[in-house]
């Protein structure tokens, strides 16, 4: 199936949705986006969430994700913006989205060597990854590994407590190795 087509299953029952064949079909489409983070859109975004404009939040969330369809921010974002405009229903896919995503970086390894990493689109996904686990980065080495672009980030909790996961990158592994 087409990203296209896979993206079109999760938007009508995310429930039966193999998120990380979506995730695999949205780096092997012909020519993937390269798109840099608007960080000034992302800004107006939160702006509009924290002002209750669903409508200007809405808009601005679709638009960023015709490039960014994956994002899983921009998913739980827009299920902000959903809900507080009163669709709960479409804030509800939105938020199953962004979990089936989720999911997908969790189930793909262990983290714990670099023959298992967690599997990121991108060192945005991989803050994300952190933050939801309740940790920060202290330290990041990224290097080729195989021909994998592996990210080994020694990591800290709350408490202190250190601990080293790897990543595996995959949208600069196709910048630096296009097909």
């Amino acid at each position: 199936m087409s990203f296209d087509d896979l993206l079109l299953d999760a938007v009508l029952d995310p429930s039966r949705t193999d998120f990380t064949a979506l995730r695999e079909a949205w780096l092997e489409r012909d020519g993937p986006e390269r798109a840099v983070w608007d960080e000034e859109a992302f800004e107006e975004l939160h702006m509009r969430l924290a002002t209750k404009d669903w409508d200007g939040a809405l808009d601005l969330a679709d638009e960023l994700l015709e490039t960014h369809p994956l994002a899983v921010e921009l998913r739980l974002w827009r299920a902000q913006a959903l809900a507080g405009s009163g669709d709960r229903r479409e804030a509800n896919i939105e938020r199953a989205i962004a979990n089936g995503l989720l999911k997908a970086v969790l189930s793909s390894g262990d983290g714990e060597s670099a023959d298992s990493p967690l599997v990121v689109l991108c060192a945005r996904e991989e803050r994300l990854v952190l933050n939801l686990m309740g940790l920060r980065a202290v330290r990041s080495a990224l290097g080729e590994l195989g021909g994998r672009w592996i990210d080994e980030v020694l990591t800290s909790d709350i408490e202190g407590h250190e601990r080293v996961l790897f990543f595996h990158l995959r949208v600069p592994e196709r910048w630096i190795n296009p097909r």
